[in-house]
Parts: C-alpha cells; structure tokens; sequence
C-alpha cells in the first residue's frame, strides 16, 4: 500500500533534490560523458515530480512550471550529449527503445494537456527527434504543428494499436479501444524501470502509474472520456478524480 504521506514525502525529497542536481551540473568540470548519465538523471526526477505533483492532486493549470523544468532538463541533456556522445552511442529517446518511446507519449501528451504554447512545443519536439519514426506520436505532433511527416507504422504495434486505432474510429468503438487500452495498459509496461516499483523499499520511487499518452489522445482528439474516465490509471487532469494512493 502506498499511503498519502509517501508522496508528500518524496514531494518534499525532489523538492530538495532537484535544485541540487541542477547546482552540482552548473559547477561541475565532469568529462561530457559523466555529466551526460548526471543530466538524464535530473531529468527522470523532473517528470517524476511532476507526475507526483498531479498524484498528490494538484489541478492541471498549477502543472506547466513543472513541465518547463521537463523541457529544460531534457534540452540540457541533449546539449551536453551532443558533445560528449560518439557516433554510434545511444543517446535519448530511441523509438526502437520501449522504455524511451513510452516517455516521449508522456512528454507529448503533457504539452497537449497542459496547452504549452507552440514556442515550447517545436522545443519539445527538436529534442525527442525521431520525425516518421511512428505515426501516433506523429499524430499528436500534428495535432499542433503541421511541420513533420506523419509516417507510416506504429513503433510498438502489440501496444499501442488499439490506442491509435480509436483516434478514427466512432462510438462506441471508440471508446470500447480506449477500454481496452487502459486494461492492458500496466501489463504491457513490465519491461520499463518503473513497473512495480511500488513493490520497492519505501515506495521504491514510485511516482503514479498513469497513463499520460490517453489523455493527450483524449485532449488532442475530442474523444468523450465518460465510458472510461473511472478507470484505473487514466490521468483525468481535473479536480474531480481520485487520488493514486494505493497499490
């Protein structure tokens, strides 16, 4: 079980956390590639906290200050990686990695949702890349900006085909996809660093097991959330919702 003063405590954690990680890279002579692994970290703590932010309750409006630390955080990394990265290295997000495709849906769907102005969305999608790389990210960016071409295949089709299949379809399918894809939602993360890290000692970092890229579908797409808006780990981005308190 995951009670409500875990959040609050690890609130209260990268709250502090946070502005050190950020003073620490401002000083450091680190080689690039140390500094590199330092920023992504900084950065998985920025979208953590925002989404503990959103667990603890806060309404969608209080959100975007958290996001531009998001979008801060992840330009820094890519500034730095592209310095210290070799040709053939990896850096992030690769479409072809679950784990980093999962992240852009989330920093995505959060720039439709909280309605980030268009100067921060072509700085958002400048960082994540991969133009044409799947046609439901493209979908979303579209959905904004007219400006990359929409490609042709779904990255993670066995996930992510039910959720891109309801952005044409019409009631009731539309929301009996949208179903489905909420049911199966947590299972099909079991490869990503944060499944089940409830199970971890003192929470394990978790921050919230939502769903964010069916709210920006939701948000970008008009689509009426009243068949599925009760179910578990579906962001509904208002006032009027429940609390992720237990596991």
């Amino acid at each position: 079980m995951i009670s409500e003063e875990y959040f609050f405590e690890r609130n209260a954690y990268l709250e502090k956390r946070i502005p050190e990680m950020e003073q620490k890279l401002a000083a450091s002579n680190a080689p690039p590639q140390k500094k590199m692994t330092y920023q992504y970290s900084l950065f998985r703590e920025t979208y953590q906290h925002l989404m503990i932010r959103y667990s603890l309750g806060d309404d969608v409006l209080t959100l975007d200050v958290y996001f531009e630390r998001i979008l801060t955080a992840l330009e820094k990394y890519r500034n730095i990686a592209v310095e210290a990265a070799k040709p053939s290295q990896y850096i992030f997000p690769k479409f072809s990695e679950f784990e980093d495709y999962v992240v852009s849906m989330w920093l995505i769907s959060l720039a439709i949702v909280l309605n980030i102005n268009e100067a921060k969305f072509i700085r958002l999608i400048d960082c994540i890349g991969n133009a044409g790389e799947d046609t439901l990210f493209e979908r979303l960016v579209a959905a904004r900006v007219k400006s990359r071409s929409l490609g042709s295949h779904l990255a993670f089709p066995g996930v992510y085909q039910s959720l891109y299949k309801a952005i044409d379809a019409t009631e009731p399918e539309r929301s009996q996809l949208v179903c489905q894809f909420l049911i199966e939602w947590y299972g099909n993360m079991k490869s990503t660093y944060w499944y089940d890290c409830h199970k971890g000692p003192e929470g394990g970092g978790f921050f919230g097991y939502w769903s964010l890229e069916v709210a920006g579908v939701v948000k970008a797409f008009g689509i009426d959330d009243s068949a599925f808006c009760d179910l578990a780990h579906y962001p509904r981005f208002s006032a009027n919702r429940s609390h992720e308190f237990e596991k």
